[in-house]
């Protein structure tokens, strides 16, 4: 999958998030896949957060925009994650090390990739106008995909990046993968859903580790205590047993 840039919308908030980081990156970093953490960077005095004076490399801290959150109707933190992933495309674009990439997968900090799942799919994606999620409502005018995972062909997120995000209306009034979706819906209305296991709930529930592998995503997030989020992705991971034949 070296084609394949993962974006990931992260935070050192919670000591949960901290350990998926971690686990994230070890992920990626076995399967040699390029990646990009976009940190908000606005808690300073949060002890859990890393210095945004002395970011890693993997990681771009973008500090939450005051007019944003004035102008959005989106409310606080959620008001600036839309321009931060904007921000990150354009990064990523840009960057001449990325020329050979060909897709870019948006994921947030406890969606699993089931690397393995997903490698067997991408032979089959088309390289151009591929616009790919979990689409949750079919009847309104654009395609909508959540914004647990979102991923297109390059020349989509290229367009993406020449839209003038700031002075587009559509980017203060909704919620991010709304305006994702609205605005990229304007130009490209073919889709592929992909399959995900949905494994969300604010009561204790036990992850259905053999139910969620045969899917390419696992949507993880027990609202109620994320550390189990951290648990979950421990489980996948022993059964996929994703590092052991791997060659460093």
């Amino acid at each position: 999958m070296e084609n394949v840039f993962v974006i990931i919308i992260a935070s050192y908030n919670l000591p949960a998030y901290s350990d998926l980081i971690s686990l994230r990156r070890r992920q990626l970093q076995a399967y040699k896949i390029p990646y990009l953490f976009v940190i908000d960077g606005a808690n300073h005095s949060n002890p859990n957060s890393n210095p945004n004076s002395n970011p890693k490399p993997d990681e771009l801290y973008i500090h939450r925009n005051p007019m944003i959150e004035f102008k959005s109707k989106v409310p606080g933190i959620y008001s600036n994650i839309l321009f931060k992933y904007y921000e990150a495309v354009k990064k990523v674009l840009a960057d001449p090390n990325n020329s050979n990439i060909k897709y870019i997968i948006r994921v947030n900090i406890s969606t699993y990739i089931n690397i393995k799942k997903l490698s067997e799919q991408l032979p089959l994606l088309p390289l151009n106008n591929a616009f790919m999620g979990v689409q949750e409502c079919t009847h309104l005018e654009y395609p909508y995909l959540s914004g647990v995972l979102m991923m297109f062909s390059r020349d989509v997120m290229e367009y993406f990046a020449q839209v003038d995000l700031y002075r587009n209306r559509i980017a203060y009034d909704h919620w991010d993968d709304t305006a994702i979706c609205w605005i990229l819906g304007e130009k490209y209305k073919y889709t592929i859903p992909f399959t995900i296991h949905w494994h969300e709930s604010w009561q204790i529930i036990d992850l259905d580790v053999d139910e969620a592998i045969k899917h390419p995503f696992v949507r993880v997030k027990n609202s109620s205590d994320r550390t189990r989020d951290v648990s979950d992705w421990f489980k996948l991971e022993n059964t996929l047993d994703m590092y052991k034949n791997l060659k460093n």
